[in-house]
């Protein structure tokens, strides 16, 4: 059985087997040996090392991580969108559920990758930090998940 190593856009973990595509289930720093949740501010501890991979964007990863955090403690409600405006590359929620702009298209959301492009919804909460819109605004073109193909 997984451990419940994965994140969903929410703050909540979930137990799925599949992996992460960029830092795959790192589920050994965070769990105890009896498969429970370490203490929160000795996994940060010792994540601070993990991150150090070699492709850290530092500010823009502190920038990011200040809106979800505010947004996730409750001092910062989602912002309600039209899907449209969205760059691609950015997601979004609705109905409990997580969609990717691609191509003027939505994908929906899971951990195992991207479903097929549909229409986009008329509105939905803006999950993408504003500072992440910004740069895919000005031609930053966010990496594919091998589930949604080569352009």
């Amino acid at each position: 059985m997984p451990l419940r190593n994965r994140a969903d856009p929410f703050g909540l973990a979930h137990a799925a087997p599949e992996r992460g595509g960029f830092m795959g289930n790192r589920g050994g720093c965070c769990h105890r040996e009896d498969r429970t949740l370490k203490d929160r501010q000795k996994v940060s501890r010792r994540r601070a090392g993990l991150r150090s991979h070699g492709a850290s964007v530092g500010d823009v990863d502190a920038l990011c991580a200040g809106e979800v955090q505010e947004v996730l403690a409750g001092r910062a409600a989602r912002e309600t969108i039209d899907p449209a405006e969205l760059p691609d590359g950015a997601r979004y929620a609705r109905d409990c559920a997580v969609d990717l702009i691609c191509e003027r298209c939505t994908r929906a959301s899971s951990f195992n990758g991207y479903g097929p492009p549909l229409s986009l919804h008329r509105a939905g909460l803006r999950l993408t930090p504003k500072i992440v819109c910004a740069a895919l605004n000005s031609g930053y073109q966010a990496g594919r998940h091998a589930s949604i193909g080569r352009v």
